[in-house]
């Protein structure tokens, strides 16, 4: 709401009474709680692989709207984005406010489709010995993530993971 309302496409009908959602299909402004209800929900084929997908576009969709000059140049929209996003990091005693500044930045990349969303690569599904249903990594792909990240170089591309990749 801080930012007057994300874009994003819905590409199928969306009702989730556990999220109070009730979306048609077609590309539209989301308010605060209707975008909550759009990345919370579970109640699509896919569950929580959907769920990650709507999380990953909703965060493009924010970073884009909140780097606009609609909201940047407009003190109404700026003022109360920081107030409202003020609590949401966690600054350690060494951090400063350029780190805050890099964050914008890496998320502006995003926005523009310079960056990269992923999650871990997606191997199958399983069975708990309770009966429940869980996600499994694909272990190898998983370890070249992982080692990219831990040595802060460029994540290769076959193991950035996308909705094809998880069967969407």
């Amino acid at each position: 709401d801080a930012v007057g309302g994300v874009d994003l496409c819905v590409k199928e009908p969306m009702q989730d009474p556990k999220a109070n959602l009730d979306l048609q299909p077609g590309c539209q402004t989301l308010t605060g709680p209707q975008a909550l209800g759009y990345v919370r929900t579970r109640a699509t084929a896919r569950g929580d692989l959907d769920r990650v997908e709507r999380q990953r576009e909703f965060l493009s969709a924010l970073s884009e709207k909140a780097s606009s000059p609609e909201v940047f140049l407009n003190p109404l929209r700026l003022f109360p984005l920081i107030l409202n996003t003020s609590s949401t990091f966690l600054v350690n005693r060494d951090d400063h406010v350029w780190h805050l500044g890099s964050l914008a930045f890496a998320m502006n990349g995003i926005a523009s489709g310079d960056g990269i969303t992923t999650t871990v690569p997606f191997g199958g599904f399983g069975e708990t010995d309770a009966g429940g249903s869980v996600v499994k990594w694909d272990k190898q792909k998983s370890q070249t993530l992982f080692e990219a990240l831990a040595s802060d170089s460029p994540v290769p591309p076959e193991v950035i993971t996308t909705a094809e990749s998880m069967g969407g």
